[in-house]
């Protein structure tokens, strides 16, 4: 329930706070112990229980905020001398707490309003960007990108222009695409108000028949081709 996102967020918050005045003690005295020490499962559990329970856009500075604080611990740990960094908060943000807000931000995206859509993209692109194999994107990440492009106006040539990076990187990057994912693109295709729609889907079917995304993509079939007048008859 919302109400117990809400409580678990407190909780958490608590934590957080007990944690950062317990790391100054420790800084302070190298003797003194860490009874609160908030880690990646505290941080997921209350960030999945606020993306199930969204309604608004209210939700998404406080996963911003969660992520960020994550992200904090995660470089002060780092940062920190080997014998303080194995007492401090193992907590480090992965794909899977990405991919939660980035499906927040596909959820809440709509018309003319472009600035969900966009933190989107950025969000993506700094997950590309970075060398760590859990914080890269996957199916999900994507399929949220191109949600947020379907429901903003005038970004079908957006997704487009996503399968074509998506193509032209080597195969072994899109060893999470499958059909499940193509399906998005071609339903998000239907579904759009753009008058070139069917010639949009008849490309994305060519791209499909090409067999260029790796070997999890397989080529499609007659329920597939059955959308290109625009009907969409994906469940």
């Amino acid at each position: 329930t919302t109400e117990g996102a809400e409580r678990a967020g407190i909780i958490l918050d608590h934590m957080c706070n007990t944690y950062q005045m317990q790391i100054e003690q420790l800084y302070k005295d190298r003797t003194s112990r860490l009874t609160s020490r908030p880690n990646t499962t505290s941080f997921m559990n209350v960030i999945a229980a606020i993306g199930r329970q969204s309604s608004g856009p209210e939700s998404i500075p406080r996963v911003e905020a969660l992520i960020q604080k994550m992200t904090d611990f995660s470089q002060a740990r780092k940062r920190a001398a080997p014998n303080i960094a194995k007492k401090l908060s193992p907590a480090e943000p992965n794909i899977i707490t990405y991919n939660t807000l980035l499906a927040l931000y596909a959820r809440h995206c709509h018309g003319n309003n472009i600035a969900l859509r966009d933190k989107a993209e950025s969000l993506i692109e700094n997950l590309e960007s970075m060398e760590e194999p859990d914080k890269q994107p996957d199916r999900y990440s994507y399929t949220s990108l191109v949600i947020a492009y379907g429901k903003c106006e005038q970004s079908l040539d957006k997704v487009m222009t996503l399968l074509d990076k998506l193509q032209n990187r080597p195969p072994k990057k899109n060893k999470e695409l499958d059909n499940r994912f193509f399906k998005v693109v071609l339903k998000t295709i239907g579904e759009s108000e753009e008058e070139n729609k069917a010639e949009k889907i008849e490309e994305v079917l060519a791209r499909m028949e090409s067999g260029t995304f790796g070997n999890r993509v397989k080529r499609p079939d007659t329920h597939y081709y059955q959308m290109v007048p625009g009907k969409n008859e994906i469940e």
